[in-house]
């Protein structure tokens, strides 16, 4: 087969092309050069509607209407970026460097496997009161926060408490501003003294209860296993790195060596086999097929509430959701165009993924496989078609 036949044979489907309009509105967009390409793109849409209008041609018309919508896509990109840049700094143009007390909702408590001695809260901001003064434009906005672990008023997860006082302080342009974006937080403060008060402990909350078992499974499992064993078991099956700093460091010292390190991050791979397995030992049982692939689907969610997700880990789960629900409805599944999908989902949620190398290795090695499965399933037609 030559080089030139790989691509004829796998048809392109117009969400190729506006997924990766998309990716280069977000590059334009992260580059900083929003207001040009809005100009550039305001220009070539006037033309395209001019053009799709005067041509009657139906096949031509479709053309242009698909550069229509991919210069469309490139101009959603950058907004988006720019969206969440106008955010990010309204954030911190609202306040003024200085002592403030902010009211927030607890969304997750881990341990800092750095310092042994702290807890990392992940804060969902309510208010934020400077001068006895509310300031507009900061709630929603999550943030970490780094406290000692024997602070006399440790917060439960879905409280909502007061926390007195705290300094933000404007992260420079560049890696980390990126990083904070990414990971969707506003800062990590690391406090040595700090007043928190309960203001609002629900009886209960889904959250709560998934942390709560979530944490019961691992202390569970923890005196079975050796502190490297367990800190294993977390890192590839769980997801959570912060286990054991000692222990991590020893295990990538070993690993690092024989260029398989990538084998301690829990990876999308991990669902894959997991769905295989689970089909396979659902495939003895006399079930019948929408019965096994529910409990499939059942079973994928539970394995991701329970889990610390990554960007391979969330691709991976979406897809082998997309697959099962297909697969109860009787649709037709297209590898290429789900992937597709999935990652346009994951970029309008957030465009500072794009230049994360978990993101770009996970769908570029995902993309490859499906472009080889669907150029094989292409190959095998051929012969009858002929």
């Amino acid at each position: 087969m030559s080089t030139s036949q790989l691509f004829v044979k796998i048809p392109l489907h117009p969400l190729y092309l506006l997924v990766l309009g998309l990716m280069t509105g977000i590059a334009i967009g992260i580059k900083g050069v929003t207001s040009p390409l809005l100009a550039f793109a305001t220009i070539v849409g006037i033309t395209l509607i001019f053009l799709t209008l005067s041509i009657r041609s139906q096949a031509a018309q479709k053309y242009t209407l698909l550069g229509l919508a991919v210069a469309g896509f490139i101009v959603i990109g950058a907004l988006r970026v720019q969206q969440k840049n106008a955010l990010f700094d309204q954030f911190y143009r609202s306040i003024s460097y200085g002592p403030c007390a902010v009211i927030a909702k607890v969304l997750d408590i881990e341990h800092d496997y750095k310092h042994a001695d702290h807890l990392v809260l992940t804060l969902r901001i309510k208010e934020l009161v400077k001068k006895e003064q509310a300031v507009p434009f900061t709630s929603g906005f999550n943030f970490r926060l780094s406290i000692k672990n024997n602070h006399p008023s440790i917060p439960q997860i879905g409280d909502t408490i007061a926390l007195t006082p705290l300094y933000f302080r404007a992260p420079p342009d560049g890696d980390y501003k990126q990083y904070l974006q990414r990971e969707g937080i506003i800062a990590n403060l690391n406090v040595t003294y700090i007043t928190i008060h309960c203001l609002k402990h629900p009886h209960f909350t889904l959250r709560r209860f998934i942390f709560e078992l979530r944490n019961r499974i691992i202390e569970g499992i923890k005196p079975s296993l050796s502190p490297m064993a367990f800190t294993m078991f977390a890192s590839v099956f769980l997801g959570k790195k912060a286990v054991n700093a000692r222990e991590m460091g020893t295990i990538r010292t070993q690993f690092k060596p024989w260029g398989i390190l990538h084998h301690l991050a829990r990876a999308g791979l991990h669902m894959m086999v997991l769905v295989m397995v689970l089909q396979k030992l659902l495939g003895f049982a006399p079930l019948p097929f929408a019965a096994r692939t529910s409990l499939t689907l059942i079973i994928i969610l539970f394995y991701t509430l329970l889990s610390w997700a990554s960007i391979p880990f969330v691709r991976a789960a979406f897809l082998s959701t997309f697959y099962s629900i297909c697969a109860l409805l009787k649709l037709q599944t297209n590898g290429l165009y789900i992937l597709f999908l999935i990652a346009c989902i994951i970029l309008l949620n957030n465009p500072f993924h794009l230049f994360a190398l978990d993101f770009q290795l996970s769908f570029l090695i995902t993309f490859v496989f499906s472009w080889l499965n669907a150029l094989k399933a292409s190959s095998k037609k051929a012969p009858s078609n002929s």
